[in-house]
């Protein structure tokens, strides 16, 4: 591990999200050092964390890292994923908050909201995966 700290850059990346109005969610792994944050329910899906490759089967739309010496995207499977440098956070929160525009405009401003609402009430009733354990963050 290169030294980074994930607690510490997920605390500042939930306030960054937080400060332009996205509701968070956070979950610490513990049986490694990752870090997942889901931003508007799942809308604006997860980002991961962490200082390893994930598993194949998990597919997070956005992956910040030590291990990931430089930025690059892979839109082999059922969604797009983008790898950024710790030293990056800064343009992967401009990505975030660039899709989040196309989503609520696709959408529109209430219906937006409200399958966010649905997201979240299907996540509190979750018994396994991220739901199950994950905290809102609060400012």
């Amino acid at each position: 591990m290169s030294g980074c700290d994930f607690k510490a850059l997920a605390d500042s990346l939930s306030d960054r999200f937080l400060a332009e109005g996205f509701t968070v969610h956070r979950y610490d792994a513990y049986s490694t050092s990752s870090v997942y944050l889901k931003l508007d329910c799942g809308m604006c899906n997860s980002i991961r964390i962490s200082d390893h490759r994930g598993k194949k089967h998990l597919a997070y739309r956005y992956n910040i890292g030590p291990w990931i010496k430089k930025r690059w995207h892979d839109h082999d499977g059922r969604c797009p994923r983008h790898y950024y440098p710790i030293d990056e956070a800064d343009v992967l929160v401009a990505n975030v908050l660039r899709d989040r525009e196309r989503r609520k405009k696709r959408y529109g401003e209430a219906k937006y909201e409200a399958l966010m609402r649905d997201n979240e009430i299907q996540g509190a009733q979750a018994t396994c995966g991220f739901w199950s354990q994950a905290r809102k963050v609060e400012r």
